[in-house]
């Protein structure tokens, strides 16, 4: 069943959003069809349908009854939901839901892409790479090879030294006379 009216529909974008990022195993063509399912939610709370099922996600906008008026209303709706800026032409230039659907996924994804990432300039390309290795997901050889590349890389990450700036040799290395005093009468008691 589709995504139910109101808070849900936006709920399912909101959670889309994470969903882009990697948090979540969810399949592309999921991340789609809950991106559809708000989309056809919030246009049956502007149409005034009880549910999204009312909504034939097959048909145009313009043949489900927008017009000028009630294409602005859904826009703002998604806008809110999304916490994306939309045009105000967006159901002129996204004539179908299925259509609008796969340009918000769009959007939010690339939207995604450019927040910056707790993990540091590395996350961005992990994320990406990550989505684009989702279709190895339902194949058991290729995700063993994925596995095996995954831990070579692993084991050299492990085998770095720490940071230079970090370990006791550096900062012993970088230490006046005074600091070493000090370090040693901490460290080992001298008096």
């Amino acid at each position: 069943p589709r995504a139910q009216t109101g808070s849900a529909g936006g709920a399912a974008i909101n959670r889309h959003r994470s969903l882009t990022s990697g948090g979540s195993g969810r399949r592309p063509r999921n991340r789609h069809q809950a991106v559809l399912d708000a989309v056809l939610g919030q246009a049956a709370l502007v149409l005034g349908h009880a549910s999204a099922d009312a909504i034939d996600p097959e048909r145009g906008f313009l043949e489900l009854g927008f017009d000028s008026l009630t294409a602005v209303e859904l826009r703002n709706r998604l806008t809110t939901v999304t916490g994306t800026r939309l045009p105000a032409t967006l159901l002129f230039d996204y004539p179908e839901p299925g259509g609008l659907a796969d340009h918000l996924l769009g959007r939010l994804a690339a939207e995604v892409e450019q927040q910056p990432a707790n993990g540091g300039p590395a996350s961005g390309p992990l994320d990406a790479w990550e989505a684009q290795t989702e279709r190895l997901m339902d194949d058991a050889a290729a995700r063993a090879a994925l596995r095996s590349r995954l831990q070579g890389l692993m084991d050299r990450l492990d085998s770095l030294p720490e940071d230079p700036d970090t370990t006791l040799e550096s900062r012993l290395d970088q230490a006046s006379d005074d600091e070493l005093f000090d370090f040693i009468e901490q460290e080992l008691g001298g008096s």
